[in-house]
This record gives structure tokens, C-alpha cells and sequence, in this order.
């Protein structure tokens, strides 16, 4: 290889980790939040009025505080995210499993920084027949503003008494959540 195509592949591979590892923020500027934040007593208050109420692309509505007494984990992503499709089967898979104290949700927000709209995306999302992974579909974007959402994928994990505990920007692997919720309440 030349001198030049080895800088090109540094450049790339560089541009790749730095991507798999911060996650996808195309037109997410106003979102506003997004470092990651975890604290021994939950988040601040600045970032989450917690509790939501969504409906997922089955009609089904999803209040938080329903999952009282429940550890909660969110992930938010889009579908023109690479690492959240290149990870959605693996989530898919995940929420699927039986959990005794933890509920496994995702949110997606239609029409809102590039994310098709409602409709298109429902029909989009139903074609790729995960069967397992709620998605709550939150129009014009408000809980994911509200949960300090900049890059996709972003987990959040919140405790048994509605605490968020941490907002974490790019992936997190099925173990990586497993050992958080192994450590809070």
C-alpha cells in the first residue's frame, strides 16, 4: 500500500470507532442535553420529568409509571441510525427474553430530526418483523428532549422507584445492561 492509502484507511477506521462509540447525531442539535449522567441518587432534575405516556406501533399505550416497582431500560433510536439497525436484532432479541424485574422498551420519534413519519415508519418497522420490541412512538420529539436525548442509540436506565440512573449515549451490549441492572435497585 501506498503511503496515501494507509492514511485513508487510518481516516476511516478512526471515523468508525469514533461512530460505534459516540452513536448517530445527524440533525439532533436541538434535542439539547445528551452528556452522559449518572448519579448515585438518579439524574438531576433538569433532565427528566420521568414519568410518559406513549403508544407503540400497535396501538398499545405505554405509561412509565405503569412499570412501577420495575427496573426500566429505554433504548432511543432511528432508523436511519446504522448502529441501531446494525443492533436492533440483537435488542429485539433481548426484550424478548423473560426478565423478573426489568421491562425492556425502545422510543423512536417520528417525523422529528430526520426520522420518517409516523405512518411510513409504523408499515417500515412492521416489515422487519421483530416481534419482541416495543417501540413508543414519540411525536414531535418531547421525551426525548425531556431525557437529554443528542446521539442514537441512547440507553436510559431507570430504577424500581422511577429514578433515572443513567442516560447513556451509543450502544449498550445486552451484558452491559444486565451488570447496570445487577446494581441498582
Amino acid at each position: 500500500m501506498t503511503q496515501k492509502k494507509y492514511w485513508i484507511a487510518g481516516i476511516a477506521t478512526l471515523f468508525l470507532s469514533v461512530a460505534l462509540f459516540t452513536g448517530c447525531s445527524w440533525g439532533m442539535d436541538w434535542f439539547g442535553g445528551g452528556d452522559t449522567k449518572k448519579a448515585e441518587e438518579g439524574v438531576s432534575s433538569k433532565v427528566i420529568d420521568s414519568d410518559f405516556t406513549l403508544t407503540d406501533t400497535e396501538g398499545k399505550v405505554h405509561k412509565l409509571s405503569d412499570y412501577q416497582g420495575k427496573k426500566v431500560y429505554l433504548k432511543f433510536w432511528a432508523s436511519w441510525c446504522g448502529i441501531c439497525m446494525k443492533t436492533l436484532g440483537e435488542t429485539n432479541a433481548f426484550a424478548g427474553e423473560e426478565h423478573k424485574d426489568f421491562v425492556v422498551l425502545s422510543v423512536v420519534a417520528p417525523g422529528v430530526s430526520g426520522e420518517m413519519p409516523k405512518d411510513k415508519f409504523i408499515s417500515w418497522f412492521h416489515g422487519l418483523n421483530y416481534h419482541h420490541l416495543p417501540v413508543l412512538l414519540d411525536e414531535g420529539g418531547k421525551v426525548t428532549r425531556n431525557y437529554g436525548v443528542r446521539f442514537y442509540p441512547t440507553s436510559v436506565i431507570i430504577d424500581s422507584e422511577g429514578v433515572v440512573r443513567e442516560v447513556r449515549p451509543g450502544h449498550m451490549s445486552k451484558s452491559a445492561v444486565l451488570d447496570v441492572m445487577a446494581e441498582i435497585p
